[in-house]
């Protein structure tokens, strides 16, 4: 593939988007934009534009494709009827000659074909944007799945995106989205995300580390990568056996659906909520089955990372949702850092409400967590709450697995058959053992604000001397001023002496459940003692105060 030059694929572009209307359709969706600003507000011009980018993406290429794939995720940017034609795309591409694949082996692994296999396959077996696959048998006898960079993609792909940022740059000021997304986040994410398919060596670290992490799981299992034939354009792994999940037939579905239902369902919780890590492209031609109902997952390009704070609080949001508690659900997004300062929690909370008892009125089969999810996202943006990426991710994968389900097992749904699993992974992390574990990451801020807190304090109290507050104070002709005053700074005061005494009872928490077997044991526990009786002293200071201060 020969490599296009900036101009001529600059206007190449241009005439692909011109002749599909893009432009037109903009301005026109523009020209019904609300009062806020934002575009999107009319469904007929939505799908409309949606299908003109499709087609456009279709014929313009690899890179378009993989754009279009991507914004197709974007929920909380583009309206539902965009999203129904961008998830149409296919990657309608021709296998690129044998010949060159090896090439690519050769040249990468810097060695002859005859070294690596005793037999190598020239028909591919599928084909992408990006690479296409074939297998064959190592010198040992295993065969193997070979994953193969099509050429002169990377050059193409940095091509495009170059094209794109200019382009952007030049209608950004002029197109809308919403409040808290502009067209610049979607390219630098999609140019992320790009640059990380494109690299080989990262999806084996992908793969490696979802089988680390899953190793316990009995249903789902990822293939084996061989280390020493992996290079960024050329990817070596175990060929896994099996029939994609698009292509069982209604019999087998009606035999064995409900079970793989439950078995993709557990296997996608304990990614989600239990490791963090989890694969972001379920979609039916990923999932393999094999006879014994095992399921290979393949093509790890696309991965989700949650932190344990974002997993902890997204069980928490499950839950506030189970429990139809809009306080619980709006500190998990608080949480999440999501929430703007300036929203008006009050009527967030009223919405919320209404939202959620629209849903309790129906069982967990009947919710279509697209519907779901989508709303959502709309009461979100109209409080300028920003959505994290990794969220979204996570909103797209568990709809993809919906789809998935629904199509495997149609008397049940996904929420139906996840929720038991979320609420036993929720208990675990309310466990004593996951405290113990969430105050020893938080004792060194614990201990540092401990040391710290009287210098602050102290320091705190000389600036105020120093500018002249007790001199205000003192001077002022009315009484009731100063009463209040002084007792604000009795107020003060207490917090000061509560929030110590609480560290200092967390202080001998943590050290009583952690460091009982570090050696030393009684002289732990005499410092747990005391931060115990510590706290004590502190708390009996401050409510004593606080019944004097009542008299």
């Amino acid at each position: 593939m020969k490599t296009k030059n900036y101009t001529s694929r600059y206007f190449e572009i241009i005439k692909v988007f011109g002749r599909n209307g893009i432009l037109k359709k903009i301005r026109k969706i523009q020209s019904t934009k609300t009062d806020e600003g934002a575009i999107f507000s009319d469904e007929k011009l939505n799908h409309e534009l949606g299908e003109s980018l499709r087609l456009s993406f279709e014929q313009l290429g690899p890179t378009f494709v993989k754009l279009g794939q991507m914004l197709s995720t974007r929920a909380d940017i583009f309206p539902n009827a965009m999203i129904e034609e961008l998830e149409k795309l296919q990657d309608n591409v021709p296998a690129f000659e044998s010949e060159k694949a090896i090439e690519i082996i050769e040249e990468s692994l810097e060695r002859p074909l005859s070294e690596i296999f005793l037999s190598f396959e020239k028909n591919p077996i599928a084909q992408g944007s990006i690479a296409q696959v074939h297998t064959g048998r190592l010198k040992s006898g295993e065969k193997v799945a070979i994953k193969i960079q099509r050429p002169d993609i990377k050059n193409l792909i940095r091509l495009d995106i170059s094209i794109i940022e200019s382009i952007v740059a030049r209608i950004e000021g002029h197109i809308k989205i919403n409040k808290i997304v502009n067209l610049r986040d979607i390219v630098d994410e999609f140019k992320s995300q790009i640059e990380n398919e494109m690299n080989f060596e990262k999806e084996a670290k992908n793969i490696i580390r979802f089988a680390q992490e899953n190793y316990d799981d009995k249903y789902v299992r990822a293939p084996l990568v061989y280390d020493e034939y992996t290079h960024e354009k050329v990817l070596v792994m175990e060929f896994l056996g099996g029939k994609p999940l698009k292509n069982l037939t209604d019999e087998q579905i009606l035999r064995n659906g409900k079970e793989l239902a439950n078995r993709l369902i557990y296997s996608f919780s304990n990614q989600v909520f239990k490791h963090g890590y989890f694969h972001a492209d379920p979609h039916p031609g990923n999932i393999l089955i094999d006879g014994d109902l095992q399921i290979n997952i393949i093509d790890f390009g696309i991965v989700g990372n949650l932190s344990d704070k974002k997993k902890y609080t997204l069980l928490k949001l499950f839950l506030g949702i189970s429990l139809n508690s809009t306080r619980i659900i709006i500190a998990s997004i608080i949480e999440l850092g999501a929430l703007s300062p300036s929203v008006n929690t009050y009527k967030l909370e009223k919405e919320l409400q209404l939202f959620l008892d629209r849903y309790m009125k129906i069982s967990l089969r009947e919710i279509k967590l697209a519907s779901l999810f989508e709303e959502f996202i709309e009461l979100l943006l109209r409080y300028e709450i920003r959505i994290d990426k990794s969220l979204t991710m996570l909103g797209k994968t568990i709809m993809i697995l919906e789809g998935v389900i629904e199509n495997l097992y149609k008397e049940s749904s996904f929420l139906e058959l996840s929720k038991p699993i979320a609420l036993k992974l929720f208990k675990n992390f309310i466990s004593f053992d996951y405290v113990k574990q969430y105050f020893l990451d938080s004792s060194v801020d614990a201990i540092e604000l401990f040391t710290t807190a009287p210098k602050a304090i102290l320091d705190f109290s000389r600036k105020m001397e120093e500018s002249g507050f007790k001199f205000n104070i003192s001077h002022t002709q009315d009484q009731r001023s100063i009463d209040v005053a002084k007792k604000k700074v009795r107020q003060n005061q207490r917090h000061i002496l509560l929030a110590l005494s609480l560290i200092s009872f967390l202080v001998s928490f943590i050290i009583l459940s952690v460091v009982q077997n570090v050696g030393y044991e009684s002289i732990w526990q005499a410092i747990a003692i005391i931060s115990g009786v510590l706290s004590a002293i502190l708390g009996i200071i401050s409510f004593v105060d606080y019944i004097k201060d009542k008299d």
